[in-house]
């Protein structure tokens, strides 16, 4: 019984850490693209800021619906529609069909 207590909180700290790793990689690309030479790559720093936002709520939205918060779910899920929607609208503007 204590083995599968053990594996289950070690899986639960590897994706923390894969989950953090990512959040923070999305911050410090985003940031490479504010500071360049090239005033025109801040709109993709932006969109990365956007993206982090959606999916910081994302991984918020599990762990409260888990955890029994319903109305700090429904908050997080808002904000994850609201994120991908600008997500979406910014991708679809920067490659136009």
């Amino acid at each position: 019984m204590k083995n599968n207590e053990a594996t289950s909180k070690n899986s639960k700290r590897a994706i923390f850490l894969l989950r953090n790793i990512v959040l923070v990689g999305l911050v410090m690309i985003a940031a490479l693209f504010f500071f360049d030479e090239n005033a025109e790559n801040d709109r993709i720093g932006w969109v990365l800021l956007v993206l982090f936002w959606t999916l910081k709520s994302l991984y918020d939205f599990v762990e409260e619906r888990s955890n029994g918060n319903k109305k700090s779910a429904i908050v997080n899920f808002f904000i994850v529609t609201v994120g991908f929607c600008l997500f979406v609208w910014q991708t679809i503007s920067f490659f136009p069909l």
